[in-house]
């Protein structure tokens, strides 16, 4: 099982168009994390007609991708040859919201309550470590691996690795590698740099940093 949904305001669409529809819708919202809120931008990947669709979206539009997966995109760096990954969801659809709660922050316009939740059903492919992590207490991370296709459609799969952050108590703490698990996780990429670019643009969307929650 690997499957959620994910709601904000569109910062941007990207066509990313060659042979076939592709675009990148990113989101920006807010939603509860533990009791606390957090603001999120992150991008959604989309195909064929549903790229054909967001490419017809303006900025501020609401939105909610009502079918969304997350997985490790893998690919070899062209210069160093390294082999490099990184965490992407992507929309299989999506409805526009109306009667939602939106505010302004800096250029960007936010959702507010928005949805940010993904369950992902697999394996741990090692024992979970916990640590401290300052005055925010403990984080347990744990790398679940899915087995999912190698491309859409395809008859075909591979592993994928997703590391996950849990910032509480949590079940996954002190498993062992092997240990079947189901967990729901919400999405927060970092902003790192990738060939050459960088994740994000604004000084806003900058300081969305962690990996997953």
């Amino acid at each position: 099982m690997n499957e959620g949904m994910i709601s904000g305001c569109v910062v941007r669409v990207e066509d990313k168009t060659q042979t076939f529809p592709a675009a990148i819708v990113t989101l920006a919202g807010e939603t509860s994390r533990v009791s606390k809120a957090l603001v999120f931008f992150e991008q959604v990947r989309v195909t064929g007609d549903v790229a054909v669709k967001a490419l017809q979206l303006e900025p501020g539009q609401a939105v909610l991708f009502d079918r969304a997966a997350v997985e490790q995109l893998i690919w070899t760096d062209r210069q160093t040859q390294e082999p490099r990954a990184q965490i992407v969801t992507r929309g299989r659809s999506f409805v526009k919201l109306q009667g939602v709660r939106t505010r302004r922050q800096g250029e960007h316009l936010i959702l507010e309550n928005a949805v940010n939740i993904f369950t992902l059903h697999g394996r741990l492919a090692k024992k979970t470590e916990t640590r401290r992590a300052g005055v925010f207490g403990e984080v347990t991370e744990a790398l679940v691996t899915l087995n999912l296709p190698v491309k859409s459609g395809a008859p075909e799969t591979r592993p994928h690795y997703l590391k996950v952050e849990a910032w509480r108590e949590t079940p996954l703490k002190g498993q062992r590698g092997g240990a079947l698990v189901i967990t729901q996780v919400l999405v927060k990429t970092d902003a790192s740099i990738l060939g050459g670019e960088k994740r994000y643009f604004t000084a806003l969307e900058e300081r969305s940093s962690s990996v997953m929650a």
